[in-house]
This record gives structure tokens, C-alpha cells and sequence, in this order.
């Protein structure tokens, strides 16, 4: 797909976004210096833009029943206890409390050098059914490997991190409300010598998601921006920080 690369807005763009947009203290840039985000202009190809929508539109059935299993991954489980439990049997168990259906890749974690039968202890009263997993996943991990879970067509698939970078989604944010914000404040500040279009913020939005959000793999990442909307392609785990980040922003408004 022939796209034209869109260069990275000028500082004040950037700082007037971010002051507008993001609480104070929140989503603070990383320390190493950001490279040049994969921002994407992709008017020049409107076929390959209308297919974008039209798969998102295809996917909505499926992002529904998605949806469904998320709410029940934010809602809390009662109690969790074990001591010293085999790690399959904690998360069927686990599973089976939050009302999912569960695929653990056993062959990826096992190459990871983790086997089904390493000794989780964890208790836990009214915690959210996800919190529950992450705890049970970074213990098992021990700090050396990490591993994710992604929803997955209403199924929960636990895997390395290493492993989940392979499978990348498409998402479309419709980002059009925080656009308008920010070019309101800036005419308030600036008035009629404002500047800023709505691609100026567009591309803001995206640097602060790279800077707040960072790349968890090594593969190609791919932000388009196209009539107030964001087309990414990326795994899901940063589609999901990146959706918490935009919820963040709207609720700062």
C-alpha cells in the first residue's frame, strides 16, 4: 500500500495536546529518546482505506463477544487460594471462577521452561478476575520470562510474550472528540493566530501513545491516520494499553 509518511508535529503542537489532553503526572514519555512514530497518511489510497473500515465493520460481531469476556475479566472473584498448586490446575481453576474459556500454549511455555506443573501459591479476596491472572503469570514467570494472554473470538490464549508478538489485529479508535478539544483550547489560547489542523494533533496523539505506550516487540508498527481516525496494527496487548490510554484522555477532559 502506497502511503505518504506524515513528519512528526512541531514541539508546541505536541505540548499544547499533551497539556489539554493528559492529567498532570500521567503517561510520562519514557526516558530513552522516542524515535519517529510509524504515522501513516493513508488518504492517498482510498481503496485500501474503505477495505480498513470495511473489515472493522465485518469484525464487529466478533469484537462484540470479545467484549463480553472482558467485563467479565474486570469483574472480581470472590476468593482465590492455593499453596503450591500445579500451575495447570491453578488456572483451570482459575478459569472456571471467571466464567471463560481458557487455551494456555503449554508448548511455548514449556520451551520457556516453564512446565505445567510449577508450584503457584497465591490469596486473593474480591480482585478482579484479570489482576488474579497477571498476578498468577508474573509469578510463574519469575521476573525472567514474561508472559501475556490476549482475548481471542470470546477465548482467553495464554502464551510467552515472545510468542503473542506474532499475532498482530487491526483496530480503528474514532479519536475525532479529542481532536476537537485540543484544537478548541488551542484557539483559546492563541486565538485567531491558531495553527494547529487536526492532522497537527493527530500525529501528537500518536507520539505520546509511542512515548506512554512503547513498542513490546521488535516487528514493524503501523499508527494510520485517516479523517479523525487511528488505524493500528498492532499486537494486542498494546492495543489494549493503547484503548486505556485514549479512555484515560477522555476521562481528563
Amino acid at each position: 500500500m502506497r502511503d505518504v509518511m506524515i513528519g512528526l508535529v512541531a514541539g508546541a503542537a505536541a505540548i499544547v495536546l499533551m497539556s489539554v489532553l493528559r492529567p498532570a503526572g500521567a503517561f510520562a514519555p519514557t526516558s530513552a529518546a522516542p524515535t519517529e512514530p510509524a504515522v501513516r497518511e493513508v488518504t492517498s489510497d482510498r481503496a485500501a482505506v474503505a477495505e480498513a473500515l470495511g473489515a472493522d465493520d465485518r469484525s464487529r460481531a466478533t469484537r462484540a463477544v470479545d467484549e463480553a469476556v472482558r467485563k467479565k475479566l474486570a469483574a472480581p472473584i470472590p476468593a482465590v487460594a492455593h499453596v503450591n498448586a500445579p500451575l495447570d490446575k491453578v488456572l483451570d481453576s482459575w478459569a472456571s471462577a471467571a466464567g471463560v474459556n481458557l487455551h494456555v500454549q503449554w508448548r511455548a511455555l514449556e520451551a520457556a521452561g516453564i512446565n505445567k506443573d510449577a508450584p503457584i501459591t497465591i490469596n486473593l479476596r474480591g480482585v478482579a478476575a484479570e489482576q488474579v491472572l497477571r498476578r498468577v503469570l508474573e509469578d510463574v514467570g519469575g521476573g525472567n520470562i514474561k508472559l501475556e494472554y490476549r482475548v481471542d473470538e470470546g477465548v482467553v490464549d495464554v502464551s510467552t510474550a515472545e510468542e503473542m508478538a506474532h499475532y498482530r489485529v487491526t483496530r480503528i479508535y474514532d479519536v475525532r472528540d479529542l481532536l476537537v478539544a485540543s484544537l478548541a483550547q488551542d484557539r483559546k489560547l492563541h486565538g485567531t493566530g491558531a495553527e494547529q489542523t487536526d492532522q497537527d494533533v493527530a500525529v501528537a496523539l500518536v507520539t505520546m501513545i509511542e512515548q506512554s505506550i512503547g513498542p513490546t516487540w521488535d516487528g514493524p508498527q503501523t499508527i494510520g491516520y485517516f479523517a479523525g481516525r487511528l488505524i493500528v496494527n498492532k499486537p494486542q496487548a498494546e492495543q489494549d494499553r493503547i484503548l486505556q490510554l485514549l479512555t484515560a484522555l477522555r476521562n481528563a477532559k
